[in-house]
Parts: C-alpha cells; structure tokens; sequence
C-alpha cells in the first residue's frame, strides 16, 4: 500500500511539472556546407523576408566565409524547391577572402529547398556551382540551414 501511494505521488509529480507554458528552447542557427569538399561552419545567421523576397545570410565568426542565399516571390511558410540559374531569379552567392562564387540568371546553377517554415523558424538544404567574375567556378555541396526570424 506504502508502495503504491510513493508511485502515485511521483506520477502526479511528474505530470504537473510539465506545463505547456515552459519555453520552448531553440537550436543555434548555422549554415554549413561544403565548398569543393571543404566542410564550411557558418554560425552567424540571419534571415529576413520583406516583399516576396527571402534571404538567408550566414558568417563564420572570423567573418572570412559567407553565404547570401535569395529565393524571389517566396511566400511566408512556403515549403519546396526553388531552382537557381537562367530563367529564374533566385540567386546564391559563395565568398571566401575576397574572391566570390555566385549563381544565378547569368552564371551558375542549383537550388534552394524550404524544408521546414513557420512564423519564427526555417530550415532546408542548397547546392549550387558558383561562377567567379574571372571565371573560375566552386560547387557548393551538401548545404543545410536552420534559421530564427
């Protein structure tokens, strides 16, 4: 009797200590991926969306790397895949040191997938192949990002 009246107890512990008012803890927001094969930690993360236009900006703290991915006509919570290259205006843009990759209506190809967005998060994936104004291009490889608006 001892017995079950301890496990009552710690069942309705456990039961009220859990309200639907504790909040909700967020990951940190990153972008990662790789460049040529060279994993690129970003964790300075920003992203806005203002009249259709959704941009992800992302850092590595030194600041020497830094990713800007734009998808045009989004719609807050849009989830799907958004091609970059001719024909479109989506755009994606690589810069290590002072030398830049990018892709989009002249030069370069990928894409940008919204896996998951809500009102104060989104998440997807990217790849593109970058094309520097001298010509040289970078591919861009595995990309994953979670980001907080």
């Amino acid at each position: 009797m001892k017995m079950r009246s301890i496990i009552l107890a710690v069942s309705v512990l456990f039961a009220f200590s859990c309200s639907k008012n504790d909040p909700v803890i967020q990951t940190p927001a990153f972008l990662n991926a790789r460049a040529d094969g060279v994993v690129k930690d970003c964790n300075v993360v920003r992203v806005t969306l203002t009249a259709g236009i959704l941009q992800v900006n992302a850092q590595t703290s030194a600041g020497d790397v830094t990713f800007v991915l734009t998808v045009n006509g989004y719609t807050s919570g849009q989830i799907g895949t958004f091609n970059i290259g001719q024909g479109n205006f989506n755009t994606a843009l690589y810069r290590e040191g002072t030398t830049s990759y990018s892709a989009g209506t002249s030069a370069g190809t990928g894409r940008i997938q919204i896996t998951n967005a809500s009102s104060t998060q989104i998440d997807g994936t990217f790849e593109f192949t970058g094309v520097s104004t001298g010509g040289t291009s970078k591919v861009i490889s595995e990309g994953r990002f979670t980001a907080y608006f």
